[in-house]
């Protein structure tokens, strides 16, 4: 039986013979396993420690020990570095940006700081910013090979005098505006009002733009605190004087009555309305849809604030363009504190908030955004661009027109960090990917109806995201989930289809969920099977996750090396047994793929369940017999499916 450090330094050299330790980091990241470490810790240090024997011996205040360093000087810098960005952006706990400090510490002081990649010395100044730790960052910053928009932000946030990193206000401002002046945009200031260094944000347009085409700008608003007043001054301090701005309160309780009130005062151009119950964005935004009366549409967030030259702009551009449907502008992300450094990001994005809208035309051809609680921002100008492909145009990424806050407990950021993506936005995202193709390609219908009951085109991922009530568990109960890696490339994929067709041919009711391997590894994630993706989207087989509340009366999962990389998720999946597939392929990668005992810990710890083991033909049967206890076989081999047509 293969021991776990074995395991260990055969994992790493297959990874090193590929040259895949960057798209294993990737893997490791997106789906937030911690068993990984230990792999990129065996690689760093030939199998000498794991991961929690190599945390063990640095320090989280970037001041390796002497012995250590010596140690390190033989360790392989690039696995090292690896682990401290998967550390860094996994996020899995408080003491891991420490570690990753630390790791990335030890690797200056064992082989220099140039052995620092310009992502990996970006991403350990960003982690000494965000710690605080800004003495230490103004000594190291001068010799790191930093990308260019991060050391802007860098060099800003030390000179922020609201987080005592510095104490001069004019100084930091003058930085701040290199941001806009640069770009021929009128510089920010700070006026005397708002509880946050952000919610006092101000510029005043140096000219104004008095044209006949009404503008629309829309903002949402859920229990609005005192940053609305900041987003709507900044919307009504616009360049572009004719517009209205619908404030669409989404069912916020009565003791917010006032503040939408002293909204509604503040310019005849304000209209306040309230849906009748809450929604989401982007029911919101469909029931402001039907009281627009503007020949363009955009939208702002209830606590960000625009340029007064955003709207200014982005309607020139649709004007110098008749083809476009839809513009989209670039926003500096920003903390309340004004700071600008967000580890694994740059400081600018574009801006999903400001999508602006030739508002007749977009209503003609698809209606509607698709009326989910998340992510519909991202859609509708995909679905623009799959009728007609320049539809869309997001103006220059260099030139900022707005700031969003960077606040903690937004849908946004706790569905998304650096490298992952939660398990529903990424369903949501392939499942609407496969509906523009059909667009596209067939013609299939683009329009989407308010309604969040009306028939949808694929369904949503889970019933909340429609606002329905959470079904209950007896809703929610399969009789058997299909555990498996379903992208296209994965070797298993037509087999396991196969026992799919089966199980539903047999009337049992099946769920399908997905979990990536380390085969094939990518940097970037490869969609699911276009084959299964249909019979998701026709509703012919539903697709969950083992962070899902449900349950099942068995998880076959199709292949070991699934359990091997364990998750990092919540536990919710309840099953009553639990089955592992084993075909000869798989039976030929124990211990370099997968090692049983650790599938076995893994199901342990997803399903609290010890699994069984079950071959698909008498010769895995001998294999595996002469390495599992013989409790821990099934009694009976279960062959491929096979359709006789």
């Amino acid at each position: 039986m293969t021991t776990h450090q074995e395991f260990l330094e055969r994992f790493a050299a297959r990874i090193r013979a590929d040259q895949d330790v960057d798209a294993l980091a990737a893997l490791l990241i997106r789906t937030k396993s911690r068993p990984g470490r230990d792999i990129l810790a065996g690689g760093a240090t030939s199998g000498a420690l794991d991961a929690d024997r190599l945390a063990a011996l640095v320090s989280p205040s970037d001041l390796p020990s002497r012995a250590l360093v010596g140690r390190a000087s033989a360790y392989d810098p690039q696995w090292l570095l690896q682990l401290a960005r998967v550390v860094a952006l996994q996020q899995l706990d408080d003491t891991d940006r420490g570690l990753a400090i630390g790791l990335f510490g030890l690797v200056r002081a064992a082989h220099g700081s140039k052995v620092l990649t310009a992502e990996a010395a970006g991403l350990y100044a960003q982690l000494l910013a965000q710690d605080r730790q800004f003495d230490r960052l103004r000594s190291v910053l001068p010799r790191l090979d930093v990308p260019r928009s991060q050391r802007w932000a860098l060099e800003l946030d030390l000179a922020n005098p609201f987080t005592g990193a510095a104490d001069s206000p004019d100084a930091w401002l003058r930085r701040l505006n290199q941001a806009f002046t640069r770009h021929r945009l009128e510089p920010v200031t700070l006026d005397g009002t708002g509880e946050t260094p952000f919610e006092r944000l101000t510029a005043t347009p140096s000219s104004t733009v008095d044209d006949a085409s009404l503008v629309t700008v829309v903002m949402s608003a859920f229990h609005p605190g005192p940053g609305i007043f900041s987003a709507v001054r900044a919307v009504l301090a616009q360049s572009w004087r004719n517009l209205e701005l619908l404030v669409v309160d989404d069912a916020s309780p009565p003791e917010y009555a006032d503040v939408l009130a002293q909204v509604a005062a503040i310019d005849p151009r304000v209209r306040v309305l309230t849906t009748p119950e809450n929604g989401g964005t982007y029911r919101v935004r469909n029931l402001a849809l039907d009281h627009a009366r503007g020949e363009y549409v955009t939208f702002q967030d209830s606590d960000d604030w625009s340029h007064p030259r955003r709207v200014e702009r982005q309607v020139a551009a649709l004007r110098a363009d008749e083809t476009l449907l839809a513009t989209r502008s670039t926003a500096l992300r920003a903390y309340p504190e004004l700071t600008f450094t967000y580890p694994g990001y740059p400081p600018r994005r574009v801006n999903a908030s400001s999508l602006m809208l030739r508002r007749e035309p977009v209503h003609e051809l698809v209606g509607y955004f698709d009326p989910v609680r998340r992510s519909a921002d991202m859609e509708l100008p995909a679905r623009l661009r799959a009728l007609r492909e320049r539809s869309v145009r997001n103006l220059s990424e260099r030139v900022p027109l707005a700031i969003t806050q960077l606040r903690s407990g937004s849908l946004s950021r706790e569905d998304t960090t650096p490298g992952w993506t939660r398990w529903s936005r990424i369903a949501y995202f392939d499942a609407y990917t496969h509906w523009h193709t059909e667009i596209r390609e067939y013609g299939a219908s683009p329009r989407v109806s308010p309604d969040p009951h009306a028939p949808r085109p694929f369904p949503p991922p889970d019933p909340s995201w429609v606002g329905r009530p959470r079904a209950d568990t007896a809703a929610r109960h399969y009789d058997v989930v299909l555990l498996n890696d379903w992208r296209a490339a994965r070797g298993p994929q037509r087999r396991l289809l196969g026992d799919l067709d089966v199980l539903r041919s047999l009337g049992l009711r099946v769920a399908v969920a997905h979990a990536e391997t380390a085969r094939p590894l990518v940097a970037r994630r490869d969609p699911l099977s276009a084959r299964l993706q249909r019979l998701v989207n026709g509703r012919a087989v539903d697709l969950v996750h083992v962070e899902q509340d449900v349950s099942t009366d068995l998880v076959l999962v199709g292949d070991p090396d699934v359990l091997q990389l364990l998750p990092g998720c919540p536990r919710r999946l309840r099953a009553e047994r639990v089955a592992i597939l084993v075909d000869q392929a798989s039976a030929g990668r124990v211990g370099v793929d997968f090692r049983p005992a650790d599938c076995v810990d893994h199901a342990e710890q997803l399903f609290g369940r010890r699994p069984v083991w079950v071959p698909r033909d008498p010769e895995t049967r001998g294999r595996l017999a002469r390495g599992l206890n013989g409790d821990a076989l099934a009694t009976a081999d279960l062959p491929p499916a096979i359709d006789p047509a």
